[in-house]
């Protein structure tokens, strides 16, 4: 998919509408966003999604048509279809995170602090509710709470590029350059 979106963006744009027009799953969806943005068709992607939504809104479909309205700068559109999709999947983590995300995207703090509260009945250890917690100290602006649940988080999640990101700001925040650079090149590689 990569080697696609790169060498032939177009070829990728249409590959993403054949699958998603045969049934894609939310790869499939999220695809055709990521293909839509990197051939300025993301106009044209929200038609292809809204038309699926229309016909039968699935999760997936509804998140990939929140990324799109989010892509083009409607944040509270694209909160508020995220916040459908996690109605309809409210057990997927790539729903939830990017319902948290449009969340914070739109500095919803008090709509992140009940979704943490509700999430955090799962238990002090699931990732997910980990990820609110994070959000909610983010739009809070307290980076030291940032670091302490990132640092908890990298622990679930050490592959995760973002979440070694947010912990190098929240570093660099509070003056750690050094650990700061160290979460970034983490991040990295």
């Amino acid at each position: 998919e990569l080697d696609l979106r790169v060498d032939a963006p177009d070829a990728a744009f249409a590959h993403f509408q054949q699958s998603l027009d045969l049934g894609g799953d939310a790869d499939v969806a999220d695809g055709l966003v990521r293909a839509a943005t990197d051939t300025g068709t993301l106009g044209i992607a929200e038609q292809i999604l809204q038309a699926r939504v229309n016909r039968a809104p699935d999760a997936a479909s509804l998140r990939a048509l929140s990324r799109a309205a989010a892509a083009q700068g409607r944040p509270d559109e694209a909160a508020q279809l995220a916040q459908r999709a996690a109605t309809q999947a409210p057990r997927d983590r790539r729903t939830l995170e990017w319902f948290i995300d449009t969340l914070a995207a739109t500095n919803n703090g008090p709509a992140l602090t009940q979704l943490a509260d509700l999430l955090s009945t799962s238990g002090p250890g699931d990732p997910t509710a980990m990820y609110a917690r994070l959000a909610v100290a983010t739009v809070a602006q307290d980076p030291a709470r940032v670091q302490t649940i990132a640092q908890e988080l990298t622990a679930v999640r050490p592959a995760d590029p973002d979440v070694w990101n947010v912990l190098g700001r929240a570093r660099l925040a509070l003056g750690d350059h050094a650990g700061a650079a160290a979460a970034f090149n983490t991040a990295r590689s």
